[in-house]
């Protein structure tokens, strides 16, 4: 019998070691263990006989690659699946603290600890024989720290008391492991300075009573949350919010400042909150129809869903091949950058919504023609440049097309004048795309002609005063190129662009909540490009890598994707920006919103985010503008600097930016590309229960409408936190939405008393009642504040008070 692939079961990283853990295989009788260098290819062999081995003398924080082989006499098999070690340094275990409960016999052991992916294992001994420790329970999850053991002690026995050891689980497979932490279960409890705190389970909307003490560990303590709340995904989750701040989860109660939650109301006690990315996959709406407001910093290597190391697979998932490999066959030449640019949804109302249309039904199956030969024949009936069409959009059955023209023809009345008479002679067999379709059926590709349909929006008088007000015509260009979805795009695919979508809109909005400047995400891309990724994957440094973000305009998009922004630090190049302040190399942030600042925004053109995964090998703390205008330090790949919001350094431990210069161009492999259309209004709707699925339908009518963000926050706080930034500016136009209960009327007078005119407008269905607060409110001359349980007359409501365009530029 052939033997089969061992599969992997449990991988626990320790220190300077790791312990794996895999399936046993039928008719094996040893197993090869296979341990490869990440970086530097060194490859180290093991056999054994077990199911389970635990590998040394590993280096600390490198990376290493295993794979286990079952063997016997005559056969070998194959190999496992390949995954990453990263053996870690930790500290031990801190002072574990041990006391009864109300239940007899029953003592509860907390302990705090580094992260481990290992567990723990607890052991006990009775009080006078300290060399009976047994072990009584295994814990094989890194974020239950805490512990109740049920004794034998009841009242009525005379026990003296036990003693407890807690230890890493993997340390305990190692040779001449210790005693990582000890303590006694009577007797140092008591003087433990316990507390009690309440926190709001915000999913379950319940209060939960902790008792806890100085030294315990955030993390700890929301574990204890956890535990107690029943909740039903891991502790890791969800975050505990207080006072407007996500805390540390390596801070202790005492330094954290949650010990000003002791004696807090229900109101103002912490909360317990599911993590953005978390919520993203309960309900469908937020992401999409609605940007839910946090507090929490993000991590945007779990939203965005990038591994470190990533394989091609990971980056460039065989599910867009199909997708890829059409578009490359059917895009227009204009804006051709080496990498493929896939078109991702955008759930905001966009400006080149605004431009006229032509559609276009083809009487052939996609498979039957060659779409580029017919959209020539169509350009010379139009008598225009082909590549002054954008292909849309693309419909399966009969093939229907969604084309638009560059700026030079939309927004010239004359000539958009001048297509709509071309078009009522294309259905005629004198035509070019007649001709073409004729051909079709001498070729026996078809057996009739049918004729071509054909339809172009109505052309608006002010099309070319409007919108160039909006943006600039090589932005709006730029954009139709970046946005054109030139080929049919199966139901499976959409549904992946669409998830990742949601998610990247999440991180980069999330970067400009408390933000004065408001932005609309107006396109957004999905950077694929096999040899970049070769070329970063070959690229050997030593160090960590990061998802880092570069702004940019319109007018560098080409160099950058043409070049993988090799011509931004290269001396001399006339393309460069500026000296660079802190060495020569190509500028990266880890926040979206200090590049858009540097970028420079305006109100009538496009900033450009590029989202990237960058190797940072080995990285120079720069402090000062030593380097500025010079070549980077020969010994560093990166220089990373702490800089205030004007871009010079900072020695701030908070309230900073990161900026990092990267040294060559094959340390980068972008990701994303979003175009980022300043605005200068928003809507913000406070409601308890905005992420529930009833609401769905609502904010989609709303996304479908406005081409603003709609801000949805379940919290006061929250929604008061964005109001005192966005409205900082003058300029700033907002619409204000809430519920009536959960405090409305408090919220409603905190609105005014940051904006005393803010439009306020309460959806509620006790209309009668919340009337009359509403009216006390607004009896001091400010305007009325709006009852309705009405959706249509929100809808009024948000119109009224928003002029039909944004506010133009005040520079």
């Amino acid at each position: 019998m052939e033997l089969s692939r061992p599969s992997l079961v449990s991988i626990c990283n320790g220190d300077e070691c790791a312990f794996l853990s895999w399936s046993s295989v039928i008719n094996a009788t040893q197993y090869e263990v296979e341990v490869k260098h990440n970086n530097t290819g060194v490859t180290t062999l093991y056999c054994t006989t077990s199911t389970s081995f635990l590998i040394t003398k590993l280096e600390n924080g490198e990376f290493y690659i295993v794979q286990v082989t079952a063997l016997n006499n005559t056969e070998r098999s194959e190999s496992s699946i390949g995954v990453m070690l990263k053996p870690k340094l930790r500290q031990s275990l801190s002072k574990l603290f041990a006391r009864s409960t109300e239940q007899p016999g029953r003592i509860r052991l907390q302990w705090t600890s580094t992260p481990t992916d290992c567990g723990f294992q607890i052991e006990r001994c009775n009080i006078g024989n300290t060399s009976g420790y047994k072990r009584i329970a295994w814990l094989p999850f890194n974020n239950i720290m805490v512990y109740e053991d049920q004794t034998d002690c009841l009242p009525e026995c005379l026990c003296p008391g036990h003693y407890y050891t807690v230890a890493f689980r993997d340390t305990a497979w190692s040779s001449g492991a210790g005693v990582l932490s000890r303590d006694s279960s009577y007797g140092t409890s008591n003087a433990t300075i316990i507390h009690i705190i309440k926190v709001r389970v915000r999913p379950r909307e319940t209060i939960c009573q902790l008792e806890t003490s100085d030294e315990v560990l955030i993390g700890d303590f929301l574990t204890d949350v956890w535990l107690k709340s029943g909740l039903d995904q891991p502790s890791n989750h969800y975050y505990l919010m207080f006072a407007g701040q996500e805390l540390n989860l390596d801070e202790t109660i005492r330094n954290s400042g949650l010990l000003d939650a002791v004696g807090c109301n229900d109101e103002n006690c912490p909360e317990l909150r599911l993590k953005l990315l978390y919520k993203l996959d309960e309900s469908a709406h937020l992401a999409t129809n609605i940007v839910l407001t946090s507090l929490e910093e993000l991590v945007y290597k779990d939203v965005f869903e990038i591994s470190y190391c990533p394989t091609q697979q990971q980056i460039m998932p065989e599910i867009l091949e199909p997708l890829v490999k059409r578009i490359n066959e059917n895009k227009s030449q204009s804006l051709k950058y080496s990498s493929n640019l896939i078109s991702m949804p955008v759930f905001t109302k966009q400006v080149i919504d605004e431009l006229p249309s032509l559609y276009v039904t083809v009487p052939l199956k996609p498979t039957e023609f060659d779409s580029n030969e017919f959209l020539q024949c169509l350009a010379k009936d139009l008598e225009i440049d082909r590549n002054d069409m954008f292909l849309m959009n693309v419909q399966e059955g009969s093939t229907k097309y969604q084309i638009k023209f560059k700026t030079k023809i939309s927004l010239c009345l004359e000539k958009m004048k001048k297509i709509a008479e071309k078009i009522k002679v294309i259905v005629l067999p004198s035509s070019k795309s007649a001709e073409f379709i004729a051909r079709q059926k001498s070729l026996g590709n078809i057996e009739e002609i049918p004729r071509i349909d054909i339809k172009l929006d109505d052309v608006a008088e002010n099309a070319d005063s409007v919108l160039a007000k909006t943006l600039a015509s090589d932005d709006i260009d730029a954009t139709l190129a970046i946005m054109q979805r030139p080929a049919i795009v199966d139901p499976p695919i959409w549904e992946y662009l669409t998830q990742k979508s949601r998610k990247i809109s999440s991180g980069i909005l999330h970067a400009f909540q408390t933000s004065t400047v408001e932005y609309v995400i107006e396109s957004m891309s999905l950077v694929h490009n096999e040899e970049l990724y070769h070329k970063y994957n070959n690229y050997a440094v030593e160090g960590e890598e990061a998802i880092l973000f570069h702004g940019t305009k319109t007018d560098y998009l080409d160099d950058i994707f043409s070049t993988n922004f090799k011509t931004f630090y290269t001396s001399g190049s006339h393309h460069i920006t500026d000296s660079g302040w802190y060495g020569q190399g190509t500028y990266f942030s880890s926040s979206p919103k200090y590049c858009a600042s540097y970028a420079g925004s305006s109100y009538n053109s496009i900033t450009y985010l590029i989202c990237s995964l960058v190797k940072l090998g080995k990285v120079y703390h720069v402090k000062d503008m030593l380097y500025q205008g010079k070549p980077m330090r020969s010994d560093a790949d990166t220089h990373y600097v702490k800089v205030d919001t004007s871009g010079s350094p900072t020695n701030a431990k908070h309230s900073f930016f990161e900026e990092f210069v990267i040294k060559k161009s094959d340390q980068i492999l972008p990701l994303y590309l979003v175009g980022l259309r300043r605005i200068h209004r928003f809507v913000l709707w406070r409601d308890a229960k905005i992420n529930n699925s009833e609401n769905g339908t609502l904010f989609n009518q709303m996304k479908q409408r406005y081409s603003f963000n709609v801000y949805g926050s379940e919290t006061s706080l929250e929604a008061l936190t964005i109001l005192r930034c966005k409205l900082a500016d003058s300029f700033m136009q907002c619409v204000v939405v809430t519920n009536g209960a959960d405090n409305g009327e408090n919220f409603a007078q905190e609105c005014r008393n940051i904006r005393p005119l803010v439009p306020i407008i309460v959806f509620c269905a006790n209309v009668d009642h919340h009337k009359q607060w509403a009216e006390k409110i607004s009896g001091s001359g400010q305007p009325q504040i709006q009852v309705t349980g009405n959706s249509s007359v929100v809808f009024t409501f948000i119109n009224t008070n928003f002029p039909s365009r944004d506010v133009p530029d005040k520079n």
